[in-house]
């Protein structure tokens, strides 16, 4: 939505399968929908876990991110803060946001320079898995700091894309949005 990209439509109302890192889940999925549609597409995307095994089915387009995990494309330094922004004013109105982000980048200040101190990996890094390693510490003490039940959980890291600039948008991401638009074009709905 960000970029007015047409994928948007195509993704508002997919069919999808969650397979976690297990390709060959998807493959075998995908294989036994071809069985009831054997001209039907399909695309697969997958979190950085390493090789990706070869031979998918025709039909069945894929990727794998560069990154360690989709949400390090969008849990940038300046869409936490414009999150904590957005936080604030729907929880005290105008007055607020400008408060949170400042308490929020301040408690993004220390947790990166924490993991500096005991040298473990940057939480902007490609390969950082930002989400176990760094989003969840980051929410929960952000929460308990203005006193309210942790209202952001991993399931819902996924608004933070509302809060990334087009600018801040990866080229990649734009290579797979066109990706998933070329394999829909492909399809033959059933009528």
């Amino acid at each position: 939505r960000r970029l007015n990209h047409r994928a948007a439509e195509l993704l508002s109302k997919p069919f999808f399968v969650t397979v976690g890192t297990n390709a060959g889940a998807a493959k075998a999925h995908f294989e036994g929908l071809r069985e009831a549609k054997p001209d039907i597409v399909g695309f697969a995307l997958f979190d950085n876990f390493g090789s990706v095994p070869r031979d998918f089915p025709r039909g069945l387009a894929h990727h794998q991110w560069k990154r360690r995990e989709i949400e390090c494309y969008f849990a940038t330094k300046s869409a936490l803060l414009e999150f904590a922004k957005a936080q604030g004013r729907a929880v005290g109105g105008d007055l607020f946001g400008p408060l949170y982000t400042g308490d929020f980048e301040k408690l993004l200040d220390d947790i990166a320079a924490s993991f500096r101190r005991i040298k473990r990996m940057s939480p902007w890094a490609d390969e950082a898995k930002i989400t176990d390693d760094f989003l969840d510490t980051v929410f929960a003490e952000f929460y308990q700091s203005i006193g309210l039940p942790m209202l952001t959980r991993k399931s819902a890291y996924h608004v933070l894309a509302d809060h990334v600039t087009p600018e801040e948008i990866d080229g990649e991401v734009i290579e797979v949005l066109d990706a998933i638009v070329q394999t829909a074009d492909r399809a033959r709905p059933v009528s």
